[in-house]
């Protein structure tokens, strides 16, 4: 089944034109809304974000063309992982990064192992290693837990994905894109090669909102983590 979604996905991507639909302004209206004040402008601030990141970084290429170029040099990133050129507005996007936890906006898109975890910790027991004290096995716990920390997951039951089907019925190419996303996880590349192969309206405020979750909070969160590494050293 799931062989079939993807390929149908595929097939669309090959088959269907631009992305966007007379009523994109009204559902995103609407899909605002499905989100909430708070993390709605919290969405909004990561796609103003993204647009700053573009002129930022490809101030020569004409506005039309930016997010493809992105997305032809995300693609060398995500399969060969270089050390990247890209300039970012690092003090503002910690400032952004803060505002998804606070909102709550970041959980309504990728959740993180222990978050799942968390509630069943007291259940969850390891096996004991012979001569553990007990002090040394809560330890062990702990340690087991703060691991899945950085093991984190698409949430496909979040307001996110959830309100990108319901508020995008007419649009073809996002329903197939949530059918696979629901369906489980799939590499970066074969969403970029998808983004890329289909002549997609780049400026489609929902197409937009699939760029900020799909990879710039990551890259955001990147870039962070790596200016800190170079601070501490």
């Amino acid at each position: 089944m799931k062989i079939l979604i993807v390929i149908s996905f595929i097939t669309t991507l090959l088959s269907c034109g631009i992305s966007e639909t007379p009523n994109t302004k009204d559902n995103l209206s609407r899909f605002n809304k499905f989100l909430g004040p708070k993390k709605a402008e919290v969405f909004n601030q990561g796609v103003n974000s993204f647009d700053i990141f573009l002129l930022l970084n490809y101030p020569n290429i004409d506005s039309e063309k930016r997010t493809q170029v992105f997305l032809e040099q995300l693609l060398i990133t995500y399969t060969t992982n270089p050390d990247s050129s890209w300039t970012f507005d690092t003090e503002s996007n910690k400032e952004l990064i803060d505002a998804f936890e606070t909102s709550g906006m970041r959980k309504e898109i990728i959740i993180y192992g222990y978050e799942v975890s968390k509630e069943n910790e007291e259940e969850w027991d390891l096996i004991p290693i012979r001569g553990e004290t007990e002090d040394e096995y809560k330890q062990r716990v702990k340690l087991e837990f703060s691991r899945l920390d950085s093991a984190y997951s698409f949430n496909i039951h979040g307001l996110y994905l959830t309100g990108l089907s319901k508020f995008t019925k007419e649009d073809i190419l996002i329903q197939q894109y949530v059918e696979v996303r629901q369906q489980g996880g799939f590499s970066p590349s074969f969403i970029i090669n998808a983004y890329l192969k289909q002549n997609y309206d780049y400026e489609n405020p929902f197409f937009k909102r699939m760029i900020v979750a799909d990879f710039y909070l990551d890259l955001m969160l990147r870039d962070i983590e790596r200016n800190e590494k170079m601070t501490t050293r």
